[in-house]
């Protein structure tokens, strides 16, 4: 599995910039929470009701996309997930439309090292 990551608003892999916009059809891999602790994550479970969240976790969503003829993974966590991926998600649902059934256009909007903003669009 290649893994994504967000680096100086732009999504990297193995230190190859892909740029700060991506187009792809996202397939929902895991949901689960994660808890923080100096940067890193100390412990994580898989979850589903993301309404209802344990003090002091966070959701992460990992979804998988194919870019360039591979596999890619990328985790959308804490402030990002909720400030930005779950409206988008309630978005796609209102319009009864499913995650990997549309083409998403992910959009890096700020330089925040930690929570970057990613603005989340269905491409018609």
């Amino acid at each position: 599995m290649r893994y994504l990551k967000i680096y100086k608003k732009n999504f990297v892999y193995l230190g190859k910039d892909l740029g700060s916009t991506i187009e792809a059809k996202l397939i929902p891999a895991n949901i689960r929470i994660i808890r923080w602790n100096m940067g890193r994550v100390v412990d994580e479970r898989e979850w589903r009701d993301m309404n209802r969240l344990p003090p002091g976790w966070e959701p992460a969503y990992d979804v998988d996309l194919r870019l360039r003829g591979g596999l890619h993974r990328l985790t959308i966590h804490s402030a990002t997930a909720i400030r930005d991926f779950q409206p988008y998600l309630r978005k796609l649902a209102s319009e009864g439309k499913r995650l990997e059934d549309v083409v998403t256009r992910m959009t890096i909007t700020s330089r925040r090292k930690l929570n970057p903003s990613v603005k989340f669009e269905m491409v018609k």
